[in-house]
């Protein structure tokens, strides 16, 4: 008998991995600062980027990754773009901040952050050192390969000392 093309019964539905939505954006972020589960963004041991993202929903960023839990996960970000981003972020909440606030030993390809008009406010007044950029606030033994930051750093309302404040693109 010829198949009919649709999908019969003990189909199993396929589940997507990696980061297709401004929700996945954030459920990424809140996972590797210890809340939930790393593993649906994985694919291979790599965060994936599965298409263009429209962050415009995001208005308040927890960057992802803190000094005490650093992003441990390579990023592909497969030639798409974080887009409409116009975010603020609390310093002292988030001392290391930008996309990812701290990480350590990772690769971060393929991504651009940002289009025309994108713009990340850092806000509060911290007392204490200050790391923030677009991409990552700070970073040790990072490799970058073909990232573009397209989204403006301001500072609103800062009043941290200016050698305990490192801010850039």
């Amino acid at each position: 008998s010829a198949r009919s093309g649709a999908a019969g019964a003990g189909t199993t539905p396929v589940t997507r991995r990696g980061i297709a939505t401004a929700e996945d954006l954030v459920a990424f972020a809140k996972a590797v600062n210890g809340e939930g589960s790393i593993a649906p963004f994985l694919v291979d041991g790599v965060v994936k980027f599965l298409n263009d993202i429209d962050a415009s929903s995001i208005k308040e960023w927890v960057p992802a990754g803190t000094q005490a839990m650093p992003l441990k996960y390579s990023i592909n970000g497969n030639n798409c773009t974080i887009k409409n981003v116009n975010w603020t972020v609390d310093l002292d909440k988030y001392p290391m901040a930008g996309l990812i606030g701290c990480a350590t030993g990772i690769t971060v390809q393929k991504l651009t952050f940002g289009d025309d008009g994108s713009q990340v406010t850092f806000t509060g007044n911290p007392s204490g050192k200050v790391r923030a950029g677009g991409i990552v606030g700070r970073a040790e033994a990072i490799k970058m390969d073909r990232v573009v930051n397209n989204a403006d750093p301001g500072v609103a309302g800062t009043a941290a000392a200016a050698q305990n404040r490192i801010i850039g693109g």
